[in-house]
């Protein structure tokens, strides 16, 4: 399940390795403590949506210095360096693929934006209340023409020939 928070936790994990990049195990260990420390105060207190976003956001982070301190043990490394941590390099890997495939959805989407634009720039929509009797002679005009005026939020279309 994808919950809606999962943006703002990829977010404040990625925060965290960069304000990791460089510090020493007992700098890790001690900003470890320091989100220990909020993720406790943050749970003491959850009336509201935006607590609960903010606890899982201090949970996030949290669980990220504890990984951080585990991958610096793991890999030998004196200092933090994203680049030698297996797990940061794929998340890199798939955050990237993500933008991509988002920046490709995002050119598809005003391709055919352009293209409908393109499509109705030869129509002619109007849209404006009208009395009854106004809206009677309109249509009466508008199918003599060989259009059928339409409500608003509906396209225009060409009215269908009428056999005699």
């Amino acid at each position: 399940m994808h919950d809606e928070w999962e943006g703002p936790k990829t977010c404040a994990r990625a925060a965290v390795r960069c304000r990791a990049t460089g510090l020493t195990v007992e700098q890790i260990e001690k900003a470890t403590d320091e989100a220990c420390m909020r993720e406790r105060i943050r749970s003491k207190v959850c009336e509201s949506d935006e607590d609960a976003r903010a606890i899982g956001i201090a949970v996030a982070e949290h669980t990220e210095w504890r990984r951080i301190g585990y991958v610096m043990g793991e890999e030998g490394l004196e200092v933090y360096d994203p680049e030698r941590d297996p797990t940061a390099v794929r998340w890199a890997r798939e955050e990237q693929a993500a933008r991509l495939e988002r920046a490709r959805g995002e050119e598809a989407e005003r391709e055919r934006r352009a293209q409908a634009r393109q499509d109705r720039a030869g129509e002619l929509r109007l849209d404006f209340p009208l009395d009854a009797e106004t809206s009677r002679r309109l249509r009466a005009y508008a199918a003599a023409q060989g259009v059928t005026p339409q409500p608003p939020g509906r396209p225009a279309r060409r009215a269908r020939p009428h056999h005699q």
